[in-house]
């Protein structure tokens, strides 16, 4: 053997030495992400010095806890109604209502910010046409941001330090994905549902439309949520499988899982039409009525993969929960040519389509300003001046801050 075949030799046995020891150092774990299942676990050697515990570790589901205030969480549980919530030192507690009880609503941020929520009397499915208001906000992609979307709606004078509606007969457009990610879903959740019976009796109204990530929370699908929110599904339900433990806080006996349920997917107000994610142009070999659309989404909400062909189509990729392909170039799909484009507004009978879910860097149009993308990197905490959204007024569109500052599209 030469000498310079002997130095590469001691190389790679010292380098696949190094190697050996990175892995015996750190911490390996093969887990499924969905159901939260550890097949096994090393602690790696790095535990003999943490509080971590050593050792070889399998077949359990990892372990979730609880970061503080959080809830109310409503729920239908035989002839009660029961509140959980979970308490600063990390307890849940649980106390029987009724529907005329005032519900509080604690937000444990730096403000530590309260307000309060009356049940509604019953939960109706709205209308997926409306006729031109005199103004119109619309927001999207909050995931959980309770500090900037309050100071959203407070700077931009929807709603008032008290959490009053101060919009008068304006529309509030939600455009979906207003879960996941955040510390403070729950907080955002009853707030959106409060404010719609305040704008109701103003003359105004709130459209939440469906996102693809309130429909993954109500099928079970805890990828993108707190851990906190995991551990309280499993703490309600007794399942700790965490897929099936997660279906519990949005399911149909719970008061904001109902809610959910009746909600839209598209909208059109005026001219304008609302949706999370985009329309694909496979649309057009069914050209369903908005109606149809929201129905079938609806009726098909708890099913990861409907059998039939049309529900399978909304509930998918090119569905108006996912698509991407109005706003990019998106996996091997190109983007939406113009005349396609063009043909969605003739289909639609719109002037402009609003869109959330995919990333800019700022609120803009595209397709000569016949499209306008709004989801944007908002800021975390409030009047950063990052939370932004649309206003539509007098037919001329402004991007909006939580500052309050308004510039012309």
């Amino acid at each position: 053997m030469n000498l310079k075949l002997k130095k590469i030799l001691k190389i790679v046995a010292l380098l696949s030495g190094l190697y050996a020891i990175y892995i015996l150092y750190h911490p390996t774990v093969y887990m499924d992400q969905d159901t939260g299942y550890v097949h096994w676990r090393w602690s790696g050697l790095k535990a003999l010095f943490t509080e971590d515990k050593f050792g070889f570790r399998s077949e359990y589901y990892r372990d979730v806890d609880y970061s503080g205030v959080d809830g109310p969480y409503v729920m239908s549980e035989g002839n009660e109604l029961l509140a959980y919530r979970v308490t600063q030192d990390n307890k849940l507690l649980k106390e029987t209502i009724s529907r005329d009880s005032l519900l509080k609503v604690e937000v444990p941020n730096e403000d530590n910010d309260i307000f309060h929520v009356r049940l509604k009397d019953s939960i109706n499915i709205a209308e997926s046409a409306y006729p031109m208001p005199s103004k119109i906000i619309v927001l999207s992609d909050i995931e959980g941001n309770f500090n900037g979307f309050y100071s959203f709606l407070v700077s931009n004078g929807v709603m008032d330090e008290k959490y009053d509606w101060v919009f008068g007969d304006g529309h509030l457009v939600l455009a979906g994905d207003f879960v996941d990610r955040g510390q403070y879903v729950t907080q955002v959740l009853w707030l959106i549902y409060s404010l719609e019976d305040k704008a109701r009796a103003h003359g105004g109204m709130v459209h939440y439309l469906l996102g693809n990530h309130e429909v993954m929370n109500i099928q079970g699908n805890a990828k993108y949520a707190d851990e906190k929110y995991i551990k309280l599904a499993q703490d309600i339900s007794g399942e700790q499988q965490w897929d099936k433990a997660y279906t519990y806080l949005f399911a149909q006996n719970t008061e904001l899982g109902a809610w959910l349920r009746k909600k839209n997917t598209i909208e059109k107000i005026g001219k304008y039409v609302f949706v999370h994610a985009g329309i694909s142009k496979a649309i057009l070999n069914y050209k369903p009525s908005l109606e149809t659309v929201n129905s079938t989404i609806r009726a098909n909400i708890d099913t990861k993969k409907p059998s039939e062909q049309f529900a399978d189509f909304m509930m998918g990729s090119n569905g108006p929960l996912w698509y991407r392909g109005m706003a990019i170039e998106y996996k091997d799909e190109s983007k939406m040519d113009k005349t396609d484009f063009h043909s969605m507004l003739t289909y639609l009978n719109a002037d402009k389509i609003v869109i959330g879910h995919t990333i800019v860097e700022d609120v803009q149009y595209d397709y000569n300003k016949h499209l306008i993308r709004i989801d944007v990197h908002h800021g975390q905490v409030k009047a950063s001046g990052h939370t932004k959204g649309v206003l539509i007024q007098s037919g001329v569109e402004y991007s909006i801050n939580d500052k309050g500052q308004k510039v012309a599209l």
